[in-house]
């Protein structure tokens, strides 16, 4: 459970990040066991059954990898995604409607991205749109697939362990840790078992919030978008 950079230019991709939602009933109207007593096995396996069926999610927050900073600051769901990624300066905001995926930044990110300021003359301020089998793009691409997402999200690197427990926006939350990377993920102690918020052992902190709200996305205009895949053609 952490969160990842790398592609052809800058990639971020959520790779262990947790999801928040809403206490309540289950649908026989009685309310399930307190988090804090279940196996760490077991609220995973719930965690994700309930992240599957909320459909969004609003991450926002930062990560250090390989040291660099990244802030987050994304909507995904089922079949849209818009949101930013920033990292050494540059910021890429990320636009996924259907199987179609686009990237854009400022004329000077592309030049400080590629190390062209021709690449900055051509895509700056303009929507890319990635190519939909070119593996090194495949990261963007997983924002927009939400089955991948969820559970690429919630499978611990290691073995998950429960720790303690703390308040986190007003929420009672049960720490569970990975042992593969050492980050914890705070989930509430009673209600769905959607995680509030990751912690990672470098000071970082990505919050999830707003779950299960429609996240409505368009196209950019077909004037400002340069497809990739024809471009390389």
């Amino acid at each position: 459970m952490t969160i990842r950079r790398g592609t052809l230019l800058f990639i971020a991709v959520l790779t262990g990040a947790g999801l928040v939602g809403c206490g309540g009933d289950d649908k026989e109207g009685a309310r399930r066991p307190s988090t804090a007593d279940l196996s760490a096995e077991k609220i995973v396996e719930e965690t994700k059954a309930a992240a599957a069926a909320a459909k969004s999610v609003h991450a926002i927050g930062d990560t250090l990898d390989d040291g660099t900073r990244i802030t987050v600051d994304l909507r995904v769901s089922e079949g849209a995604t818009t949101g930013s990624l920033t990292a050494e300066g540059v910021t890429i905001e990320i636009l996924a409607v259907g199987k179609d995926t686009f990237m854009r930044a400022s004329k000077d990110g592309w030049t400080k991205m590629t190390g062209e300021a021709a690449a900055g003359e051509l895509f700056g301020g303009r929507w890319a749109k990635i190519p939909p089998n070119e593996e090194t793009f495949e990261s963007y691409r997983n924002l927009a697939d939400w089955d991948f997402f969820v559970e690429d999200a919630l499978t611990p690197d290691g073995t998950a362990s429960k720790s303690e427990t703390k308040q986190i926006g007003g929420v009672e939350a049960l720490g569970l840790i990975d042992s593969g990377d050492n980050a914890t993920l705070w989930i509430p102690v009673e209600g769905d078992p959607l995680p509030l918020q990751e912690d990672a052992q470098d000071g970082s902190v990505l919050e999830f919030r707003e779950w299960g709200e429609p996240i409505m996305v368009k196209p950019p205009p077909a004037e400002q978008v340069i497809d990739l895949g024809e471009l390389a053609s």
